[in-house]
């Protein structure tokens, strides 16, 4: 499942070396705007002429605000390691990647402290494409531009359009199954209906969970 893009799912199934097929998808989904149907496609040569079609007098802004995130997309995000969150890295590895690259690291502890309405402010001055991508931001994360934060933004708009959307072939059940042979293959077992009450920890590390039957299960070796 190589690809571009940081797709959490792929990263995932690729670490644990499980095979699952999968199906591209060029169109994402169809979005309903003001009465108007908006094909969202992975091609953005396919993608923006649709938004021009529906907000005929604002090119200029489209072409802007997609030009702005694709470039830091490109060149701050994609083939970077995002999935270390800085809570979980040495002090080491933070200095390190500090003294790599500083311009990288300060444009992104920025986005740290914006919206995704921050975010688009600069290029979008037109109030109904402000209301599109407001419901844009509800139907990949179910919030509005203003709670959603501007990394998690950013991403969203434009990492689909790098690496695809891909449908699990039979259904999505198909992943949920293959995540619990992996886990199995490793010596793990799957429990349903279960809860977790809480994390335990020794020092600052997680070594263990405890159930809401009361069962507890620790980090062995």
């Amino acid at each position: 499942m190589a690809s571009r893009d940081i797709n959490l799912h792929r990263t995932l199934i690729n670490f644990l070396e499980e095979p699952v097929t999968v199906i591209p998808r060029e169109k994402f989904f169809r979005l309903d705007f003001a009465g108007q149907q908006i094909n969202v496609w992975k091609d953005l040569e396919k993608y923006i002429p649709e938004l021009e079609k529906n907000f005929g007098d604002k090119e200029s802004e489209i072409r802007r605000v997609y030009s702005y995130m694709m470039n830091f997309y490109a060149r701050y995000i994609q083939n970077r390691d995002l999935l270390t969150p800085p809570s979980e890295m040495s002090n080491q590895q933070k200095l390190k990647m500090l003294l790599e690259d500083p311009i990288r690291v300060n444009r992104l502890m920025k986005m740290l402290s914006q919206s995704a309405a921050d975010l688009v402010k600069p290029y979008l001055k037109s109030n109904r494409l402000l209301e599109f991508f407001d419901k844009l931001c509800a139907s990949y994360a179910y919030i509005t531009m203003k709670e959603t934060p501007a990394m998690m933004a950013i991403t969203m708009f434009t990492d689909n359009h790098v690496g695809g959307t891909y449908y699990v072939a039979g259904s999505a059940q198909n992943y949920s199954n293959t995540l619990e042979k992996a886990v199995e293959k490793y010596g793990g077992t799957v429990l349903y209906d279960r809860k977790v009450e809480k994390i335990v920890f020794e020092g600052d590390k997680a070594s263990g969970v405890l159930l809401n039957d009361g069962q507890s299960f620790r980090q062995t070796g």
